[in-house]
């Protein structure tokens, strides 16, 4: 078992057979049918001739709350932002929907994937 720091083109590299049928839980699976996750792929693919892990897929989000933020708030002061990060709910991100929570810590599902072969595969989502 694992945590998200498995989703790396460094894991079978370096687990080689050993990681053989090994799970881990991660931000965002390719495998999700979610209409946002998959334009993020295209997106992605498109640019860098690659698929995307999950740190591009949680640094698009990100990129993407933010300029939400922007979008809705008074003005652009810092604190306008921050305030308006904070009321984030719902917003349909490629790693799922994410809301923040009172202490402004993102409230969001989560993926266990499996290792087969050389590929990653979807298990099963958690909600929060």
């Amino acid at each position: 078992m694992g945590g998200d720091g498995w989703d790396s083109p460094k894991l079978f590299e370096i687990g080689q057979d050993a990681i053989e049928g090994s799970y881990f839980s991660n931000h965002y699976t390719t495998e999700s049918p979610v209409p946002a996750t998959q334009e993020f792929i295209k997106k992605y693919k498109t640019k860098y001739n690659e698929v995307p892990d999950g740190l591009a897929a949680m640094g698009y989000d990100a990129a993407n709350v933010l300029i939400a933020a922007m979008d809705k708030a008074p003005d652009l002061t810092p604190l306008a932002i921050r305030d308006t990060i904070a009321q984030t709910k719902g917003f349909p991100g490629a790693t799922g929907t994410i809301s923040l929570n009172s202490e402004r810590n993102p409230e969001k599902e989560a993926f266990i994937v499996q290792v087969k072969g050389k590929n990653l595969k979807f298990v099963t989502k958690i909600d929060p």
